[in-house]
Order: C-alpha cells, then sequence, then structure tokens
C-alpha cells in the first residue's frame, strides 16, 4: 500500500506531520494527538506544499492550521 508523509511547518503544535495511504486517509501522525487525526481524510485534489491543508474530519470539512512544508513518499520499516 502506498503512504505519504505530509509534513507541516514547525511552530511548536503538537502535530508535525502525518501519514496518508493512497486515497487520503491519515493512517499516522506524530509526535502528539493521534486520536484527533486518525481517519480524517485529506482532500487530495487541494495536495501541495505551501497551503493550508483541507481534509474532513467527522463530516466536517476543515484547513490545518498550519503550512504543508514538504510531501514525501513513506517506507515503513
Amino acid at each position: 500500500m502506498k503512504k505519504t508523509k505530509i509534513i507541516f511547518e514547525d511552530k511548536g503544535q503538537d502535530c508535525l506531520y502525518w501519514i496518508i495511504d493512497e486515497k487520503g486517509k491519515v493512517v499516522d501522525c506524530s509526535p502528539t494527538t493521534r486520536g484527533l487525526w486518525l481517519n480524517s481524510k485529506v482532500i487530495l485534489g487541494q495536495l501541495k506544499i505551501g497551503i493550508k491543508l483541507s481534509f474532513t474530519n467527522q463530516g466536517d470539512i476543515l484547513r490545518f492550521k498550519y503550512l504543508v512544508e514538504k510531501i514525501e513518499a513513506y517506507e515503513s520499516n
């Protein structure tokens, strides 16, 4: 299963990155607040560096407070 790591700008927040699957579903994040973000779904058509990420969570369309700094393929060990 292909996964992508979305890294957010670091402004001292609790969540620095999300790992998403090929459908945009958040399957992991770090360093904390996993329970808040897991199963959210990224709106893939709007995913790019330098934007505030759009996603859905419990039926609501939301925007992440911090900018996307980097997007990279994720390989788990």
